[in-house]
């Protein structure tokens, strides 16, 4: 108990916090686009609802596994910045990024291989199935984008100012919210798209993140100082410690988010309707989880600094 009271627990408790809150923030944004996805897909009818929700419950498992995995560069970055070593940062975050375009190759590639036949083999509703395939070939215009953002954010987080992120998204949270009004319902001259809309919005919305991000990391200190962006020629051992820290944190945040999406996949064959009413009840679990996967990052941060000043 007297450990808990001295000042230097405080200390840590109240770094802890501060790196955490905004991370809950930017998690429940980037949760907000899933919600738009769904609610304003639900709004053009239950087939457009249940193709998203089917198409959003495929691609939340596989995100999340390979942004887990390149989140390996939180705890490589604040090791790094514990030991003092900040030269040696921009090596990391560079070989994030040409992951990044890996894992972007491999998933496409495999999304025009295996999707279309995964999906016959649901059992759905023909206008389902052309929604939901053709949602997730919308997202695909975001792939690339959405993984390369995540070891420019790892740099802004570590470096304490997940407030910044937070602002980013925040910002970016709208604008998604009205590409999926435009694109979804067909305003300002553009076809209906309906749910297939959701997912070509929500794409869209990764490469205005991509930029956003670009130009804080070349645009502002301490970021600018780092010269994260540029290529680099691939070294073997920090491409082998990379995958051996973030191939177990992919392989857990998978286990953990497939618990949301596989469910959806089970009850396809019950029809839209209940395809449809399971997603929107995801949408609250899923927000839920967002509070101890924040956590969890905050204390990979923070834990990876001490470690790294021994």
């Amino acid at each position: 108990m007297l450990k808990i009271l001295h000042k230097d627990y405080k200390d840590k408790v109240k770094r802890l916090l501060s790196v955490m809150l905004p991370i809950i923030g930017t998690q429940i944004a980037i949760m907000g686009m899933n919600f738009f996805d769904a609610s304003m897909s639900g709004q053009a009818g239950d087939a457009d609802l249940a193709g998203a929700a089917i198409g959003g419950n495929i691609w939340m498992p596989v995100q999340t596994c390979f942004a887990g995995i390149l989140l390996a560069a939180m705890p490589l970055i604040a090791n790094l910045l514990g030991a003092g070593e900040k030269e040696k940062i921009s090596t990391v975050v560079r070989h994030g990024m040409l992951l990044a375009v890996a894992f972007s190759v491999l998933i496409i590639v495999g999304g025009v291989i295996f999707l279309p036949p995964f999906l016959q083999g649901m059992g759905l509703a023909p206008e389902v199935y052309h929604i939901a395939l053709w949602y997730m070939a919308g997202l695909g215009i975001g792939v690339l984008p959405f993984f390369l953002i995540t070891p420019l954010r790892s740099l802004v987080d570590t470096l304490g100012y997940t407030k910044l992120s937070m602002k980013i998204y925040l910002l970016a949270l709208p604008v998604n919210a009205c590409l999926n009004y435009v694109l979804i319902f067909g305003k300002l001259g553009l076809p209906r798209l309906g749910g297939i809309g959701a997912g070509v919005a929500t794409g869209i919305t990764f490469w205005l993140l991509l930029v956003m991000f670009a130009v804080v990391v070349t645009k502002l200190q301490p970021f600018k100082q780092y010269d994260v962006l540029g290529l680099v020629r691939p070294v073997k051992q920090l491409v082998a410690e990379y995958l051996r820290i973030g191939v177990p944190m992919g392989v857990a945040i998978f286990m953990e988010t497939s618990i949301f999406g596989v469910v959806a996949l089970f009850i396809a064959k019950f029809g839209t309707e209940v395809i449809a009413a399971h997603q929107a009840a995801l949408n609250f679990s899923s927000l839920i989880y967002m509070f101890p996967m924040s956590f969890s990052l905050a204390l990979t941060i923070v834990v990876g600094v001490e470690y790294g000043a021994k």
